[in-house]
């Protein structure tokens, strides 16, 4: 039984050093828990090599040498394995070493005393030498000591881990942990116990050391296993990934593939696959392929797949040593139709969009209309000048609004490509007169001083898209006035010619006002973003108009530059290429406009009494409006509520001009004029003007190619 029993302490030791070496050269796992187990199955062997020898021989001197090797693994493996506890635990390596250096010297101390065993008996009994204590001793004490206080560390820092803050996520490793503790001390009985109460011993630590060892593999696996690292994350997304991840060595085989390409090509097996087994590509091209990707010259590719001929995007990556020679190729795959179908969503989301902007236009454009047009009704009829100032702050405030909804429509344009340059012959001065109206009110308003500094020597007309100019222009103006509480906006316009007809067109807008900072400039012309927002949350806007701005003068090729100073105001700059049609000098603007109070009244610029017109329209404020707004001009005006009544007016009365609603209900505009034009009456022939609230980017092409004369 003794052979036996010496024999099983050799095959365990054996087991624990095979189990540690091999555990180190494993590089996945951490460096410093590979140093820790291999320490420890060293530990163990010589624990379980030095107590086996010790029961083989019978002389005393080998008996001691075998006992100082076994002792010699006891301390080394008790204090390894406080250590391993201590890092798993997060105790700093400073401590760590201190406390391992002091427990070295106190277990140095305890080999040279106790091993010797001076109060001890020694007897080959059964066929292995076993002992007895013949009385405590000093060394006795202190063995037994390093063991206790040892063991004792370990478990208390056990603890303490099993109260931390990472109690859910180690709860097992925790009581792994104290079992081995267990079995350690459990197995140490038969060898302590027993020779104090006079009885030989049994080498039953041999058998504890080994589970105890195992029991801290697997623990610092699975601690490996939930740390957070660069390897464990790496793992976890390669495999957790929805993308197909192939992995092909230098030889160009299949050698890994994440579950998500498993289960995509349904691959029951990896081996000896290759690229023309899973896509449609021949061998030869296969070879052409890699010798492209190997070399860097090929990084993606669209191959169908072999089986479903499902159409995928290839990128390749070569991984390369230190030296630069490559050891492995991924190729991450993506499902085309998958993307096909994400765009196709998206292109439904986007119409889904343009169909909601476009009801909203109408919806609330209608409205607006009413709104400005009586309200024009009472600028132009009222005399009350306390009325007149409450109407002048409605337009102002209608104006506002639309404004609010022309730049949402607008950016939605841009966002979706839908913006488009349409380049016209245009008068420079109509554009300067433009800007200079639609502006010099709100000014005067706020006591602004508005200066036209024009170059008289400019020609006269230009070939660009003339509503994106003046658009582009009276959004810098209004930012200048709105920015600026005293002072002027000075409006500058000069003009360089280049190449033949070519011609770049300057405009620049100085203000008195607020100034930006430095740090500010980069965010002036981003969408929905207003820059020192604290100081002007008390000034309308939704940071749309510089962003559109910009927007625009990109679509035309053009740019535009601020420079500013905080707190003395700005200059915006556009710069856009144009072409000369006419180099007619544009002459003294100044002659064109006046600043007397007189132009704000309304004077008709026409009488036509004889003129008889039809308006169409299903909201009879909207044909209020009309009738009131032409009430000078002396034209005569039908008006009727529906499609079906215009048809039936239109037979019997000839009108010289019919304007026609879009969105009504029972017959809509576009119907109502496909009947009235393939009709024999009177007024087959009479110009139609298509009346709308639909101001999306193609509405007014779409409308003349149906047709009608004009839009509105």
């Amino acid at each position: 039984m003794g052979y036996l029993i010496n024999a099983v302490q050799f095959v365990m030791g054996t087991v624990s050093l095979v189990n540690g070496i091999s555990f180190y050269n494993n590089e996945k796992e951490n460096k410093d828990i590979r140093g820790s187990l291999l320490i420890m199955g060293i530990a163990a062997a010589l624990w379980c090599y030095g107590y086996g020898y010790m029961g083989m021989v019978i002389s005393r001197p080998q008996i001691v040498l075998g006992r100082v090797i076994g002792m010699a693994g006891i301390v080394i493996y008790l204090i390894e394995m406080l250590l391993v506890v201590f890092r798993m635990i997060g105790v700093r390596k400073v401590y760590r070493v201190i406390t391992g250096s002091l427990l070295g010297l106190y277990g140095l101390v305890d080999v040279i005393m106790f091993a010797p065993g001076e109060k001890h008996q020694f007897m080959h009994v059964g066929g292995r030498t076993a002992y007895y204590v013949d009385g405590m001793s000093a060394a006795s004490v202190i063995h037994y000591t390093f063991i206790c206080l040892v063991m004792s560390l370990a478990v208390v820092t056990g603890m303490l881990w099993l109260f931390g803050k990472k109690t859910r996520q180690n709860r097992k490793l925790i009581l792994i942990l104290i079992l081995s503790h267990v079995f350690l001390m459990v197995s140490m009985l038969p060898d302590t116990i027993l020779p104090m109460l006079g009885k030989y011993s049994f080498p039953s630590t041999c058998f504890g050391v080994t589970c105890s060892y195992f029991c801290l593999w697997y623990n610092c696996v699975q601690y490996n296993a939930l740390k957070i690292t660069t390897r464990n994350v790496g793992n976890y997304a390669y495999q957790a990934s929805s993308v197909q991840i192939f992995v092909f060595d230098t030889e160009r085989t299949l050698c890994m593939a994440n579950h998500s390409a498993q289960e995509f090509f349904s691959l029951n097996t990896l081996e000896g696959l290759r690229l023309c087994d899973l896509f449609s590509i021949e061998a030869d091209e296969e070879e052409a392929l890699w010798d492209e990707v190997y070399s860097d010259r090929q990084t993606e590719l669209v191959l169908d797949t072999r089986e479903n001929n499902i159409s995928c995007s290839l990128h390749f990556s070569v991984a390369r040593n230190k030296k630069g020679k490559p050891y492995c190729a991924m190729i991450f795959v993506y499902d085309r139709s998958a993307e096909e179908k994400l765009f196709n969503e998206l292109q439904a989301a986007n119409h889904a969009k343009s169909d909601f902007l476009a009801n909203m236009s109408h919806e609330i454009r209608t409205p607006i209309n009413a709104i400005l047009g009586m309200n024009e009704i009472i600028l132009r009829e009222e005399k009350d000048k306390n009325i007149l100032a409450y109407a002048k702050d409605i337009r102002n405030a209608s104006n506002t609004l639309l404004a609010l909804i022309n730049d949402i429509l607008d950016f939605s344009k841009i966002e979706s490509g839908k913006l488009e340059i349409i380049p016209v012959r245009y008068e420079l001065s109509s554009i300067v007169h433009d800007c200079y109206s639609m502006i010099q009110m709100r000014a005067k308003e706020k006591n602004l001083k508005l200066v036209m500094d024009i170059d008289p020597a400019l020609p006269s007309v230009l070939f660009g898209d003339e509503i994106r100019v003046r658009q582009a222009t009276t959004n810098i103006l209004t930012n200048a006035v709105k920015y600026t509480k005293s002072g002027s906006v000075t409006m500058k316009v000069r003009g360089q010619k280049k190449n033949g007809n070519e011609f770049l067109l300057q405009i620049s807008v100085i203000d008195t006002g607020m100034g930006i900072r430095e740090e500010n400039k980069e965010a002036l012309f981003d969408a929905f973003k207003r820059v020192d927002e604290k100081r002007n949350r008390s000034i309308e806007g939704t940071g749309l108009g510089l962003a559109i701005t910009k927007q625009i003068v990109d679509l035309m090729n053009g740019e535009i530059g601020v420079e500013s100073e905080y707190g003395k105001g700005s200059t915006f700059t556009i710069s856009l290429p144009q072409l000369i049609l006419d180099e007619t000098p544009m002459g003294d603007f100044s002659k064109h406009y006046s600043e007397n109070d007189n132009k704000d009244q309304y004077r008709e610029s026409f009488h036509a009494p004889d003129a008889k017109i039809l308006v169409v329209y299903d909201v009879q404020m909207n044909l209020t409006v009309v009738e009131r707004l032409l009430a000078r001009t002396m034209i005569q005006i039908d008006t009727v509520l529906s499609g079906e009544a215009c048809l039936e007016a239109a037979q019997s009365k000839k009108y010289d001009l019919i304007f026609m609603d879009q969105m009504m209900p029972g017959m809509d505009g576009v119907e109502t004029f496909a009947k009235l034009r393939s009709s024999d009456g009177v007024n087959a022939g009479t110009p139609v003007i298509i009346l709308t609230a639909n101001a999306i980017q193609g509405a007014r092409e779409g409308y003349l190619v149906i047709g009608f004369s004009d839009y509105l």
